[in-house]
Formats: structure tokens, sequence, C-alpha cells
């Protein structure tokens, strides 16, 4: 009731979810009948009189995702019981199947959700935080239409973002700082207030990769006043720097043919203090592999949803290694820290944590000015998957940064990201990608160093 009265006033819709008649194992087992029998509809009708009669909130999610509907009339009930509670009820898509006026709104979930013609949408489908990195995942989200359109009208109301913490967290700061929440509200407040964007999450045009194209160029700016607000909240829980000024060169992948540990041309170049005139390119096994020159610090070579939203490879393949490389130039010497890994765990994900002296299952290596750098040792340890157990340092932002001191002049950063399989036993989504940005000692802003540009 709090909560409540707080939101109101702060002009915060609050929304009230109980979730029927999925995800209810707990309430079966403590009621001794299903949600979808009479003696359960009967209780939530109870409960939801009882929610309506505490809180001063105009709208009742009632779920109805992931479930196999066993009454042929649920949804429409419980819903026109909400209304006539005064009250209008949200429902999942993918979930019932509604008519116009069973349902108020509806809630757009996975790559599957669809707007249903006369019935008010929400649109969530990739808004999932809890599989975000730090950069990439919201200059995307910041970059991409709502719903694939410039502007809302009576039936598209906008978009929320979700994070499902089907992983256990150690605490609420935890929920805050790994999923970059306050970074990606503001994102997303932002493209739904004003509308437009660069085309939607499945399409490349919404990627900010080409420090030439549309969609880098508006983030850019918008980078600079989401920036302004970093200094309201504590580092911990604003770990976004600026990243438009990195720039990263991507060698074509190699085929390793199963082989993580195979060495390529580009390690022979490692050590080197001088950077190259033009994009790089290697001869390797009688072929040539061109460069490209991508922006940020954080790069997916595949998406996390790889059949789906694309990434900085235009046909990524297993068993392949890619190489990163950056060129950063320091004006003087200067102590700076690496935010860096080579997988950003899902927050709803049991994955296994790295074996210890590995950065990540696939055999990833990064060196700095030739000196390869040792993973941390890792707090999880565990080789049975438990969603119970919280994620220790796993991720970037959970551990301190790697403590680096940058000569003046030119130094290069190179990072082998080799690939067997998109899943394996111990990682459920393998996401081929990198999070490395140079920050100063503090964490609190990218460090000052220039980098190598084509």
């Amino acid at each position: 009731q709090d909560l409540a009265r707080l939101c109101k006033e702060l002009r915060i819709t609050l929304i009230p979810e109980i979730d029927m008649p999925g995800h209810s194992s707990a309430f079966s087992r403590a009621m001794g009948f299903d949600m979808q029998t009479p003696e359960g509809k009967a209780t939530l009708k109870e409960l939801i009189k009882e929610l309506t009669e505490a809180l001063d909130v105009p709208y009742i999610h009632i779920g109805t995702d992931e479930v196999q509907f066993t009454d042929p009339h649920f949804g429409p009930e419980m819903t026109s019981y909400i209304h006539s509670l005064g009250r209008k009820a949200i429902s999942w898509n993918p979930g019932w199947h509604y008519q116009p006026g069973e349902v108020d709104v509806l809630q757009l979930w996975s790559s599957r959700g669809k707007a249903h013609e006369g019935i008010a949408a929400v649109d969530s489908r990739y808004h999932y935080l809890n599989h975000f990195d730090y950069f990439a995942d919201i200059a995307q989200l910041y970059s991409s239409t709502i719903y694939g359109k410039p502007a809302g009208d009576s039936t598209l109301w906008g978009a929320i973002l979700g994070i499902w913490t089907d992983r256990a967290p150690r605490d609420t700061k935890q929920v805050i700082q790994e999923n970059g929440l306050y970074p990606a509200m503001l994102a997303l407040a932002e493209r739904a207030w004003r509308g437009g964007g660069q085309g939607y999450f499945t399409d490349r045009h919404s990627l900010c990769y080409d420090p030439k194209g549309g969609a880098f160029q508006h983030f850019r700016e918008f980078e600079q006043r989401l920036l302004r607000y970093k200094g309201h909240f504590p580092p911990e829980e604003f770990p976004y720097v600026q990243q438009t000024q990195a720039r990263w060169l991507l060698s074509a992948p190699f085929p390793n043919g199963g082989d993580l540990g195979r060495r390529f041309p580009p390690e022979e170049g490692l050590g080197r203090t001088t950077p190259p005139t033009e994009l790089p390119s290697y001869s390797y096994e009688g072929k040539q592999y061109p460069s490209q020159q991508v922006a940020g610090s954080g790069i997916y070579l595949r998406h996390a949803w790889g059949d789906i939203c694309p990434g900085a490879l235009l046909d990524p393949q297993p068993q392949h290694t890619v190489y990163a490389t950056a060129w950063v130039y320091s004006e003087q010497a200067q102590r700076v820290g690496l935010l860096f890994e080579t997988q950003n765990y899902s927050r709803s994900e049991q994955d296994l944590a790295p074996p210890q002296d590995a950065w990540d299952w696939r055999g990833s290596r990064v060196w700095v000015g030739g000196r390869e750098l040792p993973p941390p040792r890792w707090a999880n340890q565990h080789q049975q998957k438990d969603k119970e157990l919280a994620l220790q340092n796993e991720n970037a932002s959970a551990r301190p940064l790697i403590p680096l001191q940058l000569p003046r002049g030119w130094t290069q950063i190179c990072i082998k990201l080799p690939i067997d399989r998109f899943t394996s036993r111990e990682v459920r989504l393998v996401k081929w990608m990198f999070t490395a940005a140079l920050l100063t000692p503090d964490g609190r802003r990218a460090a000052p160093v220039r980098y190598l540009a084509f």
C-alpha cells in the first residue's frame, strides 16, 4: 500500500500481477487443487478482490503465459471479473487468445508476441535486461523502434522493460548493477517519449557498431545526455561509461575446426608498438581474411538471440575464431582500469562459472601491450547447475577493474575469441561477444585515451 501511494504521488503506474494459471505449482501444492478448477478460480477471485480493495491501481495483470489451458473459459472469466470490480485487465501474449473487449492490454513477450487488432499492446519482446550486457544492448535498445513502429497510437501504447531474476540474486543491489537498470530505463524512456528509431531489434539498421551509420550518430548524441545522469547515482548502480569513442578492428572469422587453441595470423602481431595505417587483412591457407572497424565497448559477434537479432558478423558460424584489436594512444603514462569479459552471464540462467585459469568455456584470451592478462579467480566453483546459487564474480561489473599501466604513446589490446558451439552443457546461451572498456581507476569515467580509427 505504501508503494502504491508513492507511485501515485510520482505519477507512476503500478501494475500488480498475479500470474495465472501458469507458474502456479506452489499454489497447487499449498491449496491442494489447480487454478483451472472451480475451487481454484474461486480462490483467485477472492485474491483479486482483496488486491483491488487494498491497492488503488487501475490495472491488474493476470499473466496466462507458459501454460497448457484446460479450462476453455479461464481467461475471459478472470478478465470479466476484474472488469466487474472497476479495474482493467492486462495479459501476456503469447498467452490466452482473447477477442477484442475481453482484455484491455496485451503485454508482448518473446519473439512470438503479437499485437491483436482492437486490443492495446505494450512491447516487451526484446526488453529483457536479464540478458543484456552493459554497452551493446543499451545502444540497440535506444536505437530500436518500439514494435517496429516510429510512433504510438490507440493500440500501441509503449514499452516495458523486464528483469527476470530466475536465478536467485544476492541482493537488490546486484539486480540493479548487473542488469544496467538505470541506464536502460533512461534509454527506453527517451525512445518511447520521442518515438522514432533506426529499425527494430531484429533489423541490422538498429545496430550502433558502424561509426559512420545513422544509428551510431543518433546514439552518440543521446549518450551525452545519458552521462549527465550518471553523477546522480552511486558508480556501482550506474556502471555505464562513454563508449562511442572506442574503436575495434575485427578480423574475419578463421575456421578452427573445433580446436579453440589454434593460432592464427593476428597472433603474430602481438606486442607491436606501431599501429597499422589501414584496415588489416590476413592471409591464411590460401585465403584472405579482411578486417572491419566497429565502434563501442561491448560487441556481439553473434547476439545472445543469434537466430533472431543481428550482431557484428553477418553470418556467424560455429567453430571459428575472431580477433578484436584496439590501438589506444595515451598522451602520458597513466594508470587505468579495464572492465573486461567475454561472456556476460544472464541473470535468468543457471550457467556454470568458467573453469579456473580461463576467461570462459571457449578459450578466449586477452593481451595488452603484448602481455597476456590472467582471468580472476572465480568464486563459484560448483559443477551442478542450481538457480538458488547466486552469481558471484562471473560478470565484470561484480569484480574489481583490472589495473593497467599505460605508457605514453600507442598500446595494442588484442582479444582472441574462439567459438565451438552456440550452446553447451555449461552455458545455455553462449554469447560470442566481448566487453572491453578502459576506465579511470575509480571506474567513474572512460579513461582519457584516443582510439585508432579509420
